[in-house]
């Protein structure tokens, strides 16, 4: 017996039958959803039907076996994980800090559209709070906003310090790419930063 691929498998535990579901979802999103479908030359359904079935057969599936929430991130992000590891301090400062540098105005650049005629800083706010939201890699508490001048941010992780170094020196990177100031605070599962322009 030959082994089945994934298609094969999926079509045993799925028909090719479609049902009809409604839901409400924000139109923003519903209207984001086109662009996207129209900027891939995919439809809207596939979009939504994709993000379903991945949920279904990966997401469901590391909910249940994860002791800690699900980490979600680029393999860029992966790939200077992976090239810190068993780095000095100073060497993982400076891959950290260039790689923030090298992707600080694409990032600013993606997300400027969530919040049209922002700051700078505002939207690197925004920035940290969805990856926050949606990425697992921390929790944020804004500490302290002055008029939108200077934020005191707080990362915690349930990581280790070589983390926390990576965050801190990541995101000074950006910042530096923004001509934005940071000072910040280095701990065990935490990074402490004040941002002002």
């Amino acid at each position: 017996m030959g082994t089945l691929d994934l298609k094969q498998v999926e079509s045993r535990n799925n028909s090719k039958i479609t049902v009809l579901k409604t839901i409400r979802i924000p139109r923003y999103i519903a209207n984001k959803l086109e662009e996207i479908a129209y900027e891939k030359n995919m439809k809207f359904n596939s979009i939504v039907a994709e993000e379903l079935e991945k949920y279904v057969y990966y997401t469901y599936r590391i909910e249940k076996v994860s002791q800690d929430n699900i980490v979600t991130i680029s393999y860029r992000f992966f790939r200077l994980l992976i090239d810190s590891i068993g780095k000095s301090e100073n060497d993982i400062i400076s891959i950290a800090n260039s790689a923030g540098k090298d992707w600080g105005r694409e990032y600013i650049m993606l997300w400027s559209e969530i919040c049209k005629n922002c700051e700078k800083i505002d939207i690197f706010i925004f920035l940290l709070k969805y990856i926050a939201k949606y990425s697992g890699l921390y929790s944020i508490t804004i500490l302290n906003a002055q008029e939108k001048e200077n934020y005191t941010v707080l990362l915690h992780h349930t990581l280790n310090r070589m983390y926390s170094l990576i965050l801190a020196h990541y995101y000074s990177g950006i910042l530096e790419s923004l001509n934005l100031k940071v000072n910040f605070e280095i701990k065990e599962n935490s990074v402490i930063m004040n941002i002002h322009k």
